[in-house]
């Protein structure tokens, strides 16, 4: 979870989401629900839940924030957070 994203999954287990995101004008909204499973565990299941708003800065800027709660297959949540300012010359 350091580089923002759900990283590489086991052997056997799939990632079934759904998500989509809507612009308006300078601002973004994205959502984003994960479930994880196991074809060899029938008892494993992992869910993470993305949210993230974004702000043009302008032609060559963006600020962007995300929060992601995941159970990283266990009954306690863990949040993560993540601030990121995308700058291009």
């Amino acid at each position: 979870m350091t580089h923002g994203n759900l990283g590489h999954l086991g052997a056997n287990q799939e990632n079934m989401y759904i998500g989509g995101t809507y612009n308006m004008g300078a601002f973004s909204l994205g959502a984003t629900m994960h479930t994880v499973t196991d074809t060899e565990n029938d008892d494993y299941e992992r869910k993470a839940t993305e949210v993230s708003v974004g702000y043009s800065l302008g032609d060559n800027a963006a600020l962007s924030y995300k929060l992601v709660t995941d159970n990283n297959g266990s009954d306690t949540d863990a949040n993560y957070n993540w601030i990121t300012l995308t700058v291009t010359p």
